[in-house]
């Protein structure tokens, strides 16, 4: 699974100095959330100590990171899509095609897809920028994407589904086959999948804010119960614990695997929507670290031995030939 080896990835990052005993630190998550009215990204360290990594013109909503590290995020009202990269340098990437775009979800091939919450749809766009329409039925006022290690991607319909169902999860396969994978969530906001292909969704329901788990085979049971700081955003970093960006009351939470739940930042935030983690990925430094103890290893025992006992064994040798 996906999960499981960015979790090794993350015990991995840690150089060649690590294993040779040197001084080189070892890496680790990175958080990103979205504050809507605060026209700010937060950047978190894995141990909660925040700052801003970048102003916008209006609300940030959607994140997404890509392969390299570049953070993707929705701006719902100017409809567009900007780019930044690891050091917050922002660019426009994208504005063909989008009307009100919420989530947003990268596929294994680089490709970037969007909510389009006004006109519901889902935009695709290529790394070159070239935008199409990738679904454009079957959904409500889609809010959140996702995709599955099979590449299926998963849309959260926060309004009401053309058919009558309120409240559901849609399921694209890579043919543009389309399903309901799930229904009667409320409203259905982020999307995050657990290591074990369980995915993860806050609802609204009742003017009750729960967290939902749905198996692979669709069953739906209950993570965590009346959040009342108002779940939007998830994420999962590489130990397998679950953040969720609260809108109600400014914070973020971080759930362990056993749904037991912390505050992990509360400064810097207004009205956080959504949340985005920097895995570690296997540092080369580290790759070749392993090999060259390795290597030192598998030579040190093929040498000859030394010292006197050596020198005592190889004249036994002598003698005795």
């Amino acid at each position: 699974m996906k999960h499981t080896t960015q979790m090794t990835a993350a015990a991995l990052c840690l150089g060649t100095g690590a294993l040779l005993a040197l001084s080189t630190p070892a890496c680790a998550d990175t958080i990103y959330v979205s504050s809507y009215v605060g026209h700010t990204i937060m950047k978190y360290t894995s141990d909660g100590v925040g700052s801003v990594f970048a102003t916008t013109s209006g609300g940030p909503g959607g994140l997404a990171l890509d392969g390299q590290g570049n953070l993707y995020v929705a701006m719902s009202i100017q409809n567009l899509i900007m780019k930044f990269t690891p050091d917050g340098v922002g660019s426009v990437f994208a504005t063909n095609g989008l009307s009100w775009p919420s989530g947003l979800a990268f596929d294994g091939k680089g490709n970037l897809y969007a909510a389009n919450f006004a006109n519901n749809s889902v935009t695709k766009i290529t790394p070159d920028g070239i935008s199409s329409i990738y679904v454009s039925a079957g959904l409500g006022e889609p809010y959140a994407l996702t995709f599955d290690t099979a590449g299926n991607l998963y849309v959260s319909n926060d309004g009401v589904y053309h058919g009558g169902v309120y409240g559901t999860i849609v399921k694209v396969t890579p043919t543009g086959s389309r399903s309901v994978f799930a229904t009667g969530l409320g409203n259905p906001q982020g999307l995050a999948f657990d290591a074990n292909g369980n995915l993860f969704v806050p609802t609204m329901l009742d003017s009750s804010f729960n967290i939902m788990q749905i198996t692979p085979a669709g069953a739906v049971s209950l993570f965590a119960e009346n959040d009342s700081g108002g779940p939007v955003g998830l994420s999962f970093d590489s130990a397998g614990d679950l953040y969720a960006a609260n809108a109600n009351d400014n914070t973020v939470v971080r759930f362990s695997p056993d749904g037991v739940r912390s505050v992990f930042a509360s400064t810097g935030l207004n009205d956080p929507i959504d949340i985005a983690i920097q895995v570690p990925e296997p540092a080369v430094g580290a790759l070749l670290g392993v090999s060259t103890v390795l290597l030192l290893v598998s030579r040190r025992r093929k040498q000859p031995a030394s010292g006197p006992r050596a020198l005592l064994k190889r004249e036994h040798e002598i003698k005795t030939r």
